[in-house]
């Protein structure tokens, strides 16, 4: 059976983000729209690299973006 998320693990990674926009915002200035589309580059990044049928030859998961590293798994 493949693992499905939990109530905990959906709470706690929605908190995550949310803290983690809010440091872009305070750290860069970047505005709601800004911190949307960076989160929205990083998911289909990671799907493409980590997701079924993707292209998983890339060194890293952000292949138009220099020096950028995988996530760890």
């Amino acid at each position: 059976m493949p693992w499905e998320p939990t109530e905990d693990f959906l709470n706690s990674g929605y908190q995550d983000v949310i803290k983690l926009v809010e440091r872009w915002r305070q750290q860069y200035g970047a505005d709601h729209h800004a911190c949307g589309m960076m989160l929205r580059t990083m998911g289909l990044s990671y799907l493409e690299h980590y997701g079924e049928g993707g292209d998983h030859s890339s060194t890293h998961p952000f292949p138009n973006h220099a020096g950028s590293r995988p996530p760890k798994p």
